[in-house]
């Protein structure tokens, strides 16, 4: 990347920044609060490239029972 594009990059991180600061203070949240609801606003946005239809794939589990799995 070349000196132009990290300064933009850098005026796009603090506008962010400033946005979410901003957010926050307007509606009283908590800093975790405010950047869940900027992701899941991406993230029902179609044209946001993290837009997603499918529900991710549940997580496998050991068969095992626990005392078994900390014993091996």
């Amino acid at each position: 990347m070349d000196r132009e594009t990290d300064e933009r990059d850098a005026l796009i991180h603090g506008a962010i920044d400033q946005l979410a600061h901003k957010v926050s203070a307007t509606f009283g949240l908590t800093w975790r609060e405010t950047l869940e609801r900027l992701v899941a606003f991406s993230e029902n946005d179609e044209s946001a490239p993290c837009f997603t239809t499918a529900a991710g794939k549940p997580r496998k589990r050991s068969r095992r029972p626990v005392a078994e799995a900390h014993a091996a």
